[in-house]
């Protein structure tokens, strides 16, 4: 007889210990009361025997007076919450608190805690306002929200779908979206000069008629470049995720208009506007059975996108993509090989068996949803971007003359330029377009240094923690105003001015310092994988369109709403009304 046999024989059956459970109820219950009691017991002392985290408590936070219940909800609207917590954060310091509801949320702006807040998701923080759970409920989980393994699977699988050296290959998808770009630019400078000349017209005084009427502004009329810089941005991003019309050849793949639903764009809108209202709202309406247009729109467009995203998956052809050395279908490739592949470790493209093993771990709503993540993050924060620039530059003429000067030097007349092929443009673009157009570059950074698309980030401790001398509990909401700390450690002069001469004219030291205060697409383990792609959109549509205009203001009355930033899902300035004048 083994040892293995000895064992079982020894062992009682499982009839034997239930019949002599049932035959000692009382003891048993008492046995077991007596282990759980000692176990809670252990459990305290080993709590009481840790050591206490040493600061000051979270009581003593400094701060507006709040109402109860309320706390600050009734001082500000949402598209102030920027203005609303960064006023806290310069008045009452690096570390303040204010209350949505009951909730306590700590302001963070110091370099020191932005720091240690990045650097240590998702380990001890995590997405604060129950983003997680509220993404995942409404059925678009995604990089974005994701906690855990889930997005240590997601992120395997999308980071190498934003590598630098892909990202490169990426010219001549952005020349044919920045010669689209060109041509409705063109479109809303006739159209809007057509405005002006009837708002201004040439009229002589009527002699026989006490006053002559020669103002005809009407606000109804003006326009807005938002949708144009959207249009362009999420062209890019669509073709860049779906390749629906590669740039090589001429071939086209799929036909974004026959897989995604019309106005899609407006429908991303309506996803943003929603999701913000759920993560801020004091009761859930939603969850109650109180659901307005909006949310029944929502569900509609989430219903809608996620068989897109299906329909676009099952269509996808991978015998179309034989060379895939230029070629830019990672994301759909990868989806295809873990769901037709048994053995992925066959595939031997670069960058593709990585991102396969982690989309083999995910479920297909996990990448619908990501799917959805990049094309709502993809064109939103690079078109409002866009729309902050080019304010900034009507607002800041000469800034505009130099930029001009840079392009015009190296790629010659605006008229000239108007006239060449996608590929003398592709020719006359190296490389490294940052290091040619460095004064351009210098535009963009300024740019993301006043008007971040995120300027705070929400994050929720996971344990106890101790965050610039302060105890926090676990469960703490946090928002770290990162615009706030790189403006109180900026090491050049007049922080709060639009001057991109202190990117060029800085010494080491200190530009080092704005490199570590760039928290434009966040930092640490969960820094944005699209932000090298954001800022070759952006100085791409700088160099080969923005600058081909000379931008103004469009006049308005004094009463008339100034140009403010607000807060949607992420910051854009609103109220911004330009004319495009075609520069020869």
């Amino acid at each position: 007889m083994n040892q293995l046999e000895q064992l079982r024989q020894w062992l009682p059956s499982t009839e034997k210990v239930v019949k002599a459970a049932e035959e000692n109820r009382q003891a048993v219950a008492v046995t077991a009361g007596v282990v759980s009691l000692v176990g809670a017991v252990h459990l305290y002392r080993k709590k009481r025997s840790a050591p206490k985290l040493q600061g000051k408590s979270i009581n003593s936070l400094p701060g507006p007076d709040s109402l109860p219940i309320f706390g600050h909800s009734l001082q500000f609207k949402m598209d102030e919450l920027n203005a609303f917590t960064e006023a806290i954060s310069w008045k009452y310091g690096e570390m303040a608190q204010m209350f949505i509801g009951p909730m306590r949320v700590v302001l963070a702006s110091s370099p020191q805690a932005v720091e240690k807040l990045f650097r240590e998701r998702p380990n001890n923080f995590k997405r604060s306002f129950n983003i997680e759970k509220e993404f995942q409920n409404s059925g678009v989980p995604g990089l974005f929200s994701m906690e855990g393994d889930d997005w240590r699977h997601s992120r395997a699988w999308l980071f190498p779908q934003f590598a630098p050296g892909k990202i490169n290959k990426t010219k001549q998808l952005i020349i044919k979206h920045a010669t689209s770009l060109r041509k409705s630019l063109d479109i809303f400078s006739k159209e809007v000069e057509e405005i002006n000349n009837k708002w201004y017209p040439s009229v002589e005084q009527d002699p026989n008629t006490r006053y002559t009427k020669t103002n005809f502004y009407d606000p109804a009329e003006l326009k807005n470049t938002i949708d144009i810089f959207s249009s362009f941005a999420f062209g890019v991003v669509i073709d860049f995720s779906f390749a629906h019309a590669t740039h090589y050849g001429g071939r086209i793949v799929i036909d974004k208009e026959e897989c995604l639903p019309e106005n899609i764009l407006e429908d991303i809108k309506v996803i943003f506007t929603v999701m913000r209202r759920r993560l801020f709202q004091i009761v859930p309406w939603h969850k109650i059975g109180f659901r307005d247009a909006d949310d029944r729109k929502f569900d509609e467009t989430v219903a809608k996108l996620n068989q897109s995203v299906q329909n676009i998956i099952e269509d996808y052809d991978p015998n179309a993509y034989k060379e895939k050395s230029d070629k830019m279908s990672t994301m759909l490739e990868s989806l295809w090989y873990s769901l037709n592949h048994q053995d992925i470790n066959k595939i031997e493209t670069s960058g593709l068996l990585s991102a396969s093993k982690a989309a083999s771990k995910m479920s297909i709503k996990d990448m619908v949803g990501n799917l959805l993540t990049v094309i709502s993050a993809g064109y939103d924060t690079t078109a409002n971007t866009m729309q902050t620039m080019v304010h900034l530059l009507a607002a800041n003429p000469d800034v505009q003359q130099k930029l001009h000067a840079e392009v015009d030097a190296i790629l010659g007349s605006p008229s000239a330029r108007r006239q060449m092929s996608s590929d003398e443009t592709s020719e006359a673009i190296e490389e490294n377009v940052f290091a040619q157009f460095p004064y351009t570059s210098a535009v963009i950074n300024e740019t993301q240094r006043l008007h971040p698309v995120a300027p705070f980030a929400g994050v929720e401790a996971i344990h106890d923690t101790v965050v610039d001398g302060y105890v926090l509990p676990k469960g703490t909401n946090i928002m770290v105003l990162t615009r706030v700390a790189a403006m109180r450690c900026c090491p050049t002069p007049d922080p709060f001015l639009f001057k991109p001469e202190r990117w060029i004219d800085s010494t080491p030291e200190q530009k080092k310092q704005m490199e570590r205060l760039d928290w434009t697409f966040g930092g640490g383990p969960r820094v944005c994988p699209g932000r090298h792609m954001a800022n070759l959109e952006l100085i791409y549509a700088a160099v080969l369109v923005i600058s081909l205009y000379d931008i103004t203001e469009v006049a308005r009355p004094p009463s008339a709403y100034p140009v403010m930033e607000g807060a949607r899902f992420t910051s854009m300035l609103e109220n911004v009304h330009v004319r495009f004048t075609p520069r020869t």
